[in-house]
């Protein structure tokens, strides 16, 4: 049943894959061409692109007329297209990265892949740097909740931008390891993860990116089962220390 669970979780993870890579290309295509616009007050209306959005100096915007800067005052409305990264005209502020992803690993069940889901809530300084604190599910030999701490830094501020990221945390247990023998833990617990990752963000509008990324995913967790000494008729505990090494490959959106 759980191989089957999990089974499931990836089909729908390359369905998902698929289907949204398809509908963003769609997007830039159709999208490629359109400028960014401009309209004073004055009924006037200037296309190009917006390169400068500054309280106090103004709005800049060129085309091959030239360059022109425009105060606040004089402006009715901005509009923004997707190639002129709409993401990026934001530099600091509130953000939420959800994601589901893969972990490909060999363990009790194979090479079959466990699910993972994260959200992280954080905080923007500037168009490179995010940090913030994240919770999510994951599932190894046993159900488990992860609450760790993720840093990323983006090297551009285009449309598609690569970046890294960090997690370092530590997981909590939210189900006893179901051994399959007589043997039954006492106890599960959780243990130090850390996830080193590299990826790209994609804009999609103003207040939302997807990303994509792979990285390595390193997670420790024990059980306490318990046995019996049949020589010495008496009972006995042992702790089992597992080192989880995974291949991450994760997909999800951050919205602001």
């Amino acid at each position: 049943m759980k191989q089957r669970m999990t089974f499931n979780f990836t089909r729908y993870f390359l369905l998902f894959s698929f289907v949204f890579g398809i509908s963003a290309l769609n997007q830039i295509s159709a999208q490629k061409n359109v400028t960014d616009m401009v309209f004073l007050k004055n009924g006037t209306i200037i296309q190009g692109r917006i390169i400068q959005t500054d309280s106090a100096k103004g709005v800049r915007i060129n085309n091959d007329c030239g360059s022109y800067l425009f105060h606040f005052q004089e402006i009715d409305s901005l509009k923004f297209n997707f190639h002129n990264n709409l993401f990026a005209s934001k530099t600091k502020g509130y953000y939420n990265l959800s994601s589901v992803g893969l972990l490909f690993g060999e363990g009790e069940d194979g090479y079959m892949p466990y699910p993972s889901l994260t959200s992280v809530n954080g905080y923007q300084f500037n168009k490179h740097w995010f940090a913030g604190i994240g919770i999510g599910f994951e599932n190894y030999q046993w159900s488990v909740f992860p609450l760790f701490a993720q840093a990323s830094y983006y090297f551009g501020a285009e449309n598609f931008t690569p970046y890294a990221a960090l997690k370092f945390g530590y997981t909590f247990p939210l189900e006893n390891k179901q051994l399959n023998n007589y043997n039954t833990p006492e106890k599960t617990f959780g243990g130090l993860s850390t996830n080193p990752e590299i990826g790209i963000r994609v804009a999609m509008g103003t207040k939302t990116a997807f990303v994509c990324s792979l990285g390595y995913h390193f997670q420790k967790l024990s059980y306490e089962a318990n046995y019996y000494d049949y020589f010495n008729a008496s009972n006995y505990s042992s702790r089992i220390y597992t080192n989880f090494n995974r291949v991450s490959l994760r997909l999800g959106f951050i919205f602001r």
